[in-house]
């Protein structure tokens, strides 16, 4: 939002990314606490016209923008998993999306290897020699990476970032 229209964004007193309370659960990137978030239904109906009348954002990119506002919704006291009264329908009526321009594919976080479970227990039951490619190191580091991907369900992207050890 801020990339595509700063100054509107100052008017409502919305401020930038990464001002925000660093205690947040998004690190001071975006509101995170009720108190940070000013957002009002005429601000959100307004920002997602400016969005699309700018012609800068792809239909992904504005349903994102979609679902930041909805959090913020839930932020200042709405439901979860509903958004902005006056949001409801836009895309469908007032929004043509062959007007915008064309954005990558969505990156879909669905799995491309899946190993078998004789694989996995080939896996697991391997003990590491010198003789192996890998150094112990590495090879420790992997069969964690593993067990955290393929035993523990965490996803490639997101998930195996926020996993601490």
């Amino acid at each position: 939002m801020w990339a595509v229209i700063p100054r509107e964004l100052k008017k409502m007193n919305i401020p930038p990314p990464g001002s925000f309370d660093k205690n947040n659960c998004h690190d001071g990137v975006m509101w995170g606490w009720p108190s940070e978030c000013n957002m009002t239904d005429k601000k959100a109906l307004k920002i997602m016209f400016l969005l699309y009348e700018s012609k800068k954002v792809t239909e992904n990119q504005l349903k994102n923008v979609r679902k930041t506002l909805a959090y913020a919704y839930e932020l200042c006291g709405g439901l979860v998993k509903k958004n902005w009264p006056s949001l409801k329908g836009i895309f469908q009526k007032a929004f043509d999306m062959r007007t915008l321009p064309k954005g990558r594919a969505c990156h879909s976080i669905k799995p491309t290897k899946i190993p078998t479970p004789e694989q996995l227990k080939r896996a697991f039951t391997t003990p590491w020699t010198p003789k192996n490619r890998m150094t112990l190191v590495k090879w420790t580091v992997g069969q964690l990476c593993c067990w955290d991907t393929f035993v523990c369900g965490a996803r490639s992207q997101e998930d195996m970032k926020r996993i601490t050890r």
